[in-house]
């Protein structure tokens, strides 16, 4: 793999280059020490601000990175000598041999041989944990932990997130101002009888975005009223970049909720497939149910090999339902298989009459409350399924059926249940490929529109739902 000149994107198919797939982050002074001289070094180096086109168009990074590449490498930058960085920055690394020879695996699990990265004074390099760092995730082959301040890490073994600091200047305050008045309407809906969950979707992780903001503020909620648990509806990243490293994105952002100690429910987007773009490492099903739903098969009821499960509260008379809605191995890839369909009416049909139910899944399964595609396979059917359901034998059972995908709140009210779509957690703001009669509000990075999760408080026995908006947006009852 190599790094473009004109772009400081990756390329993969470059047998006699060896790049870093992870953006990594240096200070003023941080320096790069080439160990092995059989080697040449390029760097590319991305500054730490926002393109707003990624913020207010439909657009994508390619990299997953909100960074701003300097175009400070070509050809004739390879080096031996040391590399000083003189501004802070997000840096990748290229390498050539000096013989001109191909690379090979061997090359990059010795990456940590052939070039060192040390923090310009020992304190500061203790502090961002890259005194003596090393390199990993070169050419798509990790070399296990490092000391280097990867971009995305910081959720690894229940650590803070570092090196990604949202596109203005991090500020707790707001966050605070924004948990306190969250807390005091969460307190003024939650009774003994009800369940709160954090719900969010949508946060297409990007390197420098804004996850440490949304990360800190379910946090602090957390450490003040106590989730019963954590719902994200999918599409943790945007799904393009190499398998390695979507693993490592989005297994950084489950670990990082799953260090807050509340359970975690995932319903697997689209994105979440590793598909988007086409993009020719995309996830099987077993891959995409052993990174995103294996951490939770202790406490949720799934088969193997399964991505759709099911979690009860019965202390509550609540049952959770959690769908899968996209195959890009189908033609119709939208929507919800044959045997997702027969799962979901079995499991309807064994939920104990004392159990209401809320139902799960990152698409929404009505051709008309988005603008994705014109067909979503099983939609009608599992529309149908819930229906007779909550209208028949078990009438007024099934509370609600959430999902995120449309990057816009709506509620659709002309079934014998509510569709209820919330807002994307990546800051996010265009009106194109919205459904009709949706909203989605402004949102502007450093404040608190940057921001957008509910706390949402079920009361399965009044029937009732409120979804209490933390940062853009507004809060709502069903």
């Amino acid at each position: 793999m190599t790094i473009r000149a004109s772009t400081g994107l990756e390329s993969l198919g470059e047998p006699d280059r060896m790049s870093t797939v992870f953006f990594y982050k240096a200070s003023t002074g941080d320096r790069l020490h080439l160990l092995d001289r059989s080697y040449l070094f390029n760097v590319a180096t991305y500054a730490c601000n926002v393109d707003e086109k990624y913020i207010y168009t439909y657009s994508y990074q390619p990299d997953q990175s909100w960074t701003i590449y300097n175009c400070d490498l070509s050809g004739d930058t390879y080096m031996q000598e040391d590399y000083v960085f003189a501004h802070s920055c997000y840096f990748r690394l290229c390498f050539k041999r000096v013989d001109g020879a191909v690379f090979l695996d061997a090359d990059a699990a010795r990456v940590n041989e052939i070039i060192s990265f040390t923090g310009a004074s020992h304190a500061r390099g203790q502090e961002a944990g890259v005194s003596g760092g090393e390199v990993s995730g070169v050419n798509g082959q990790g070399a296990g932990d490092d000391g280097c301040e990867r971009s995305g890490d910081g959720g690894c073994e229940g650590s803070e997130v570092r090196g990604q600091e949202s596109g203005g200047a991090r500020s707790s305050a707001w966050i605070a101002g924004e948990c306190e008045r969250l807390v005091r309407r969460i307190d003024a809906k939650r009774t003994e009888d009800s369940l709160l969950f954090a719900l969010l979707s949508d946060t297409h992780f990007t390197v420098n975005g804004t996850w440490p903001d949304t990360l800190e503020s379910l946090k602090t909620v957390h450490s003040m009223v106590g989730f019963d648990g954590i719902i994200h509806l999918g599409d943790m990243t945007d799904g393009m970049v190499t398998a390695a490293a979507t693993r490592q994105y989005a297994g950084d952002v489950i670990s990082s909720i799953y260090a807050l100690g509340a359970e975690l429910f995932i319903a697997i987007g689209n994105h979440d497939t590793n598909y988007f773009m086409s993009n020719a490492e995309a996830f099987s099903i077993d891959e995409q149910c052993e990174l995103y739903l294996s951490h939770s098969d202790a406490y949720t009821v799934r088969k193997q090999g399964e991505p759709w499960y099911y979690k009860d509260f019965p202390g509550h008379g609540l049952r959770s339902i959690f769908l899968h809605s996209f195959d890009y191995e189908q033609e119709k890839r939208y929507g919800f298989s044959s045997d997702c369909l027969r799962w979901l009416k079995k499991t309807l049909d064994n939920t104990p009459d004392t159990c209401h139910i809320l139902v799960f899944s990152h698409l929404t399964p009505m051709v008309g409350l988005q603008c994705w595609t014109d067909c979503i396979r099983g939609g009608d059917e599992l529309v149908d399924c819930l229906e007779r359901f909550n209208t028949e034998a078990q009438k007024g059972r099934v509370l609600a059926y959430i999902n995120g995908h449309n990057h816009a709140d709506h509620v659709y009210a002309n079934l014998s249940f509510p569709i209820v779509s919330i807002g994307c957690s990546k800051t996010e703001y265009f009106a194109e490929h919205k459904p009709e009669g949706s909203h989605t509000p402004m949102r502007r990075l450093g404040e608190v529109s940057q921001e957008l999760w509910d706390a949402l408080v079920v009361n399965p026995k009044e029937k009732r739902l409120d979804f209490l908006r933390f940062g853009a947006g507004n809060d709502r009852c069903v």
